[in-house]
């Protein structure tokens, strides 16, 4: 009868274990799903930053496009219809007063410029003479 004893001891003992392993397992995987579930929220957070970090830099580039077609446009505008480049290599000088010289002289716009610096020129000469006023506003008296 004893060995009825020490078996019932046993089981009542073995009873405690297989409750405090199974309360064990199931916080070990509780702690897992936890884990996994804030890796995959940081891992969408993450796409999501990079989503709109990989959009902005599509829209500042896509703007910087724009701004830079507008400038070329408007630069394009500017240019008289007249206007031709020069055709030739340039004519290297240490002379300030040559590379103007030349430069007035390789294009048609520059020529428009120096004409038109040449008619300012001439209406200031002609106020200095009659006494500030410009030529056409002078009474000749």
């Amino acid at each position: 009868m004893k060995t009825n004893n020490n078996s019932k001891k046993h089981r009542q003992n073995s009873r405690g274990v297989a409750l405090i392993t199974a309360l064990l397992l199931l916080s070990l995987f509780t702690v897992m799903t936890l884990a996994m579930v804030i890796a995959t929220s940081s891992d969408t957070l993450i796409d999501g930053y990079y989503r709109n970090a990989r959009g902005s830099f599509y829209a500042s580039d896509s703007g910087l496009n724009a701004a830079r077609q507008n400038l070329q446009n408007q630069i394009l505008a500017a240019v008289p219809a007249g206007y031709t480049p020069s055709s030739g290599s340039p004519v290297l000088t240490k002379s300030p007063n040559t590379m103007i010289t030349n430069l007035l002289n390789t294009s048609l716009l520059a020529r428009e410029i120096q004409s038109g610096l040449d008619r300012d020129k001439n209406v200031a000469d002609s106020s200095k003479h009659s006494g500030g006023q410009p030529a056409h506003m002078h009474s000749g008296n």
